[in-house]
């Protein structure tokens, strides 16, 4: 029979789980630092230490780990449950004999709250100890097994002349206590114990193998370390790369494992073989700091000469196609009059990315734009990108590639007078940045400019 209890007033006990075969409880209290110190700890929050030889002055004190089992998330519950087991006499009919038939009785004292686990390292245990003859006495013997107050001064007295000690007598002397004070110098206690309660993992390496991150560092040189840029940059009569180098394609594939990422880049220049860094942001719709990387996979910089400001794909050299002409590059300034204009009222979405294509009527975003020609929707700029253009050159100039003298500005000129006519309607409207409390009119603010080659770089 298993007797129950309905109402049950549950009392929080604490569980140690004690790391060895307890045959004495006193002793096993005494090698955590005893009941007072124990509730001491937990009271206070302090771990739990735990003393194998609490004697011995040279040990260390295995810690542990308490946890809260107050909330119960993993679906274990620790109870502290009393079993007591009884026999009780019980007759059958008008049978004279008695059958003897246990019964159970089951009570619940408590819930653990707060479990202690020794889980952590247990440090090795340095102990002062002699060796043990079996020929001597038992006072010699307790006395080779006990270097402790040959080490160490147990009283005020003895402290005051512990390092006066005459060692001459001491060997002339016959007593136990004099015989192994010469081998008592001869134990060392260790420096310091181990500060990792938990193993860890070194992976160990030669010292040759470790490469110097900066130079020698001399006056008036910059302290920071060498960055090293893995994008290619020429110039416009340099000869053009046919393929990246393998550091770049190691870092890139290092530092950009999303795949998507590579099969729009790679899209995107199949689509054609030369792009703004406006336009490949506007495109792709990537972070500037993610493009300074992948970039150097696909493309390389051009930094002068008709196509400067633009990267183009590898094994592409646009000197050697015609076709190249419709993607040669056009700096524009617009006036300062259409600054002073609202970009939401003149069409234009303000935001992260640019957009790089010049529709008439819609006014540039930033203070310095570079076009390809190819992307400015006017007609004299549309003309040159027909195949049937007759006024190509025969052989690309270094300076005006393609086209003929005077054509650059003249696009150039349309662009400006397209601008003007767009910032003289939004004048008469009587549409103002300033009216919307927005500036503009300060040449230094030029933090949205992207032609910045060290930002490509």
């Amino acid at each position: 029979m298993i007797g129950q209890q309905k109402n049950l007033n549950l009392v929080e006990f604490v569980l140690i789980e004690y790391p060895g075969i307890i045959k004495n409880v006193d002793s096993a209290i005494q090698t955590l630092g005893g009941l007072k110190t124990i509730s001491s700890a937990h009271s206070s929050s302090n771990p739990i230490e735990l003393q194998f030889r609490p004697d011995n002055l040279f040990h260390s004190s295995l810690v542990a780990e308490r946890r809260n089992q107050g909330v119960v998330f993993s679906g274990h519950l620790n109870l502290v449950i009393r079993v007591r087991k009884r026999k009780e006499d019980k007759i059958e009919g008008n049978m004279e004999g008695k059958e003897k038939i246990p019964s159970l009785e089951i009570k619940c004292l408590g819930m653990v709250s707060t479990v202690y686990s020794f889980r952590a390292i247990c440090d090795f245990q340095y102990l002062p100890l002699s060796n043990l003859n079996t020929d001597e006495s038992v006072e010699e013997a307790h006395i080779r097994h006990d270097l402790v107050p040959i080490l160490i001064p147990n009283d005020f007295l003895s402290s005051l002349s512990w390092w006066d000690r005459d060692h001459s007598a001491n060997k002339a002397s016959t007593s136990i206590s004099s015989k192994l004070f010469n081998e008592a110098y001869q134990f060392l206690p260790p420096y310091q114990f181990s500060r990792y309660n938990h193993p860890s993992k070194f992976l160990l390496h030669d010292e040759g193998d470790h490469k110097s991150l900066r130079g020698n560092v001399g006056h008036g040189k910059s302290l920071r370390s060498e960055r090293k840029a893995l994008t290619i940059t020429v110039n416009a009569k340099d000869p053009f790369p046919v393929a990246p180098s393998e550091e770049a394609l190691k870092d890139v594939d290092l530092r950009c494992k999303n795949p998507e990422q590579h099969r729009l880049m790679i899209e995107l220049f199949s689509e054609r073989p030369l792009w703004s860094r406006v336009a490949i942001s506007f495109r792709l719709r990537l972070h500037t700091a993610l493009l300074k990387v992948i970039l150097a996979k696909y493309a390389f910089y051009i930094h002068s000469g008709p196509w400067g400001r633009l990267w183009c794909r590898f094994g592409y050299d646009p000197r050697l196609d015609k076709e190249g002409r419709k993607f040669q590059s056009l700096m524009f300034i617009p006036e300062r009059q259409r600054l002073r204009a609202n970009t939401t009222a003149a069409g234009t979405p303000y935001g992260e990315f640019c957009d790089y294509i010049y529709r008439p009527g819609i006014l540039p975003e930033l203070r310095q734009m570079w076009y390809c020609l190819c992307d400015i929707q006017l007609p004299i700029a549309q003309k040159v990108c027909r195949r049937d253009y007759l006024e190509t050159l025969k052989e690309c100039d270094p300076v005006n590639g393609w086209l003929p003298s005077g054509q650059l500005n003249a696009i150039r000129a349309a662009l400006k007078k397209d601008v003007a006519l767009t910032s003289s309607k939004l004048c008469d409207s009587g549409v103002f940045a300033g009216e919307s409390g927005g500036g503009g009119n300060d040449e230094e603010d030029d933090e949205d400019i992207y032609d910045d080659i060290d930002d490509d770089e």
